[in-house]
């Protein structure tokens, strides 16, 4: 005999399945929060009444349209008798009510609520197989974020965090604040959870690895105009820096300039962008001090490859090559940019794909990656910390100065190469296939797309 339902059952004048549906889902669009609760007390099944044609639930939309009022009301009108646990209401894509509140931080309240009706919903994942913490790193949402970290912590299950901290494809809550450029999120992320810094996702990729791959996380990969260039470089460094500075100052006539600029269209597209960029690099200091990637490297280097007809074979022709490939490079490098927009804003890296979860290449060290999408400064903080990386080797037995070659960055070639005790076995060596750097000079230049 089936159980009878908690909610009070529809009168005989009530109004049919459509026109209930009908009506709560205008309600729900109107934000009437007074005639949903009466709509829900009339409905077979209350706030877990499925309106929608994806088998959602009222609360579901309650939640997904971010109604803060009406979702805790309408969870407080759940019974604590439920027939069924929460965690089976789940709408077409898997996602639970609690995954719909991890999208916004103005909802903790209402998922502190979910919790306490069902712990069990911080473990259930959607058809991604994403949990609720997962998906509020997937959508940058840093206060809701430590609430449900906090409660996977309380119970100190190893396996239990293992569980929550990765999406069925082994993608990472740091793999995806990344990914998703939720820099400020994946720095907490390294901080409450450093053990996740070398972890690889499905694809083989490391956090630092995914984050080499973008260029536009990154000061100095965009170009600007005169006007651009300057604000972006009167704008702070930190999100606070702005507001404590207009605390500070008595004249209110600057305090009315400055909430002028901050409201201008440009300001603040290029503060978010600033503040981007330096979330990025905050990140990326700190990957870098736990990354040993480069350690595993190839043979090669010391047997310089197959012997070659410009293999390069005492120091003094190193140097005279080091000049040879450089005024080589430039006039290509001249020839090529004829054929470049070189209009005002442009970024450097238009043509670049953004980096996804799939068609990366998995076995290039964050070095080589920065590299070869020349994000110079990234190249540089690495052999700061790591002086001896420059002499990774990869599989194919090409060293930094190969990659540098291969796709044409001049500016990180010449750091590289000018260090003449580096240099000169750097520029001796060849590839797995006897390239000298001379060959990848006559090579045609490759995209920016990385080699899979």
């Amino acid at each position: 005999m089936a159980a009878a339902s908690p909610f009070p059952s529809p009168s005989p004048l009530s109004m049919s399945d459509y026109e209930l549906n009908r009506c709560l889902f205008n309600a729900l669009i109107d934000q009437n929060t007074n005639e949903v609760i009466q709509l829900c007390q009339i409905a077979p099944d209350g706030p877990l009444h499925i309106t929608g044609i994806h088998k959602d639930t009222v609360l579901h939309l309650a939640c997904y349209s971010k109604q803060k009022d009406l979702s805790i009301k309408l969870v407080r009108l759940l019974p604590n008798n439920l027939n069924r646990r929460l965690t089976k209401f789940k709408n077409d894509v898997g996602n639970t009510l609690l995954h719909e509140t991890a999208t916004s931080n103005e909802m903790r309240d209402v998922a502190t609520l979910l919790l306490a009706k069902d712990p069990k919903l911080l473990s259930a994942k959607n058809a991604q197989g994403e949990t609720p913490l997962f998906r509020a790193a997937r959508f940058g949402k840093i206060r809701l974020f430590k609430l449900l970290a906090n409660e996977v912590d309380k119970d100190n299950d190893e396996e239990r965090r293992k569980d929550q901290f990765h999406s069925e494809d082994k993608t990472s809550i740091l793999h995806i604040a990344i990914i998703a450029e939720h820099f400020d999120l994946a720095m907490l992320i390294v901080e409450m959870y450093p053990e996740l810094i070398g972890m690889e996702d499905g694809n083989g990729m490391t956090a630092l690895q995914h984050l080499a791959c973008n260029p536009s996380a990154f000061a100095g990969t965009t170009e600007y105009g005169l006007c651009k260039k300057l604000i972006y470089y009167c704008i702070p460094d930190k999100k606070r820096t702005m507001e404590e500075d207009c605390d500070t100052k008595r004249n209110k006539d600057t305090k009315r300039y400055v909430k002028w600029l901050l409201n201008l269209l440009m300001w603040k597209e290029l503060k978010r962008e600033k503040y981007k960029h330096t979330s990025a690099w905050e990140l990326a200091k700190e990957l870098i001090k736990k990354d040993t990637s480069w350690e595993a490297t190839e043979n090669t280097a010391l047997n310089e490859g197959k012997k070659s007809d410009q293999e390069i074979t005492d120091g003094s022709s190193g140097l005279f090559l080091s000049g040879l490939l450089l005024k080589t490079e430039r006039e290509r490098l001249c020839i090529t940019s004829k054929n470049l927009d070189e209009k005002q804003g442009q970024s450097r890296y238009e043509q670049m794909p953004k980096t996804t979860m799939t068609g990366i290449r998995r076995d290039e060290t964050p070095l080589f990656l920065a590299t070869s999408w020349r994000i110079k400064k990234l190249v540089e903080e690495i052999l700061k910390n790591y002086p001896q990386a420059v002499e990774h080797v990869n599989k194919k037995g090409r060293n930094i100065l190969h990659i540098a070659i291969q796709y044409r960055h001049l500016e990180i070639f010449e750091m590289v190469q000018g260090n003449d005790m580096l240099s000169r076995r750097l520029l001796r060596a060849t590839d797995a296939k006897g390239n000298s750097l001379l060959h990848m000079v006559g090579k045609n230049r490759k995209g920016p797309k990385i080699e899979t």
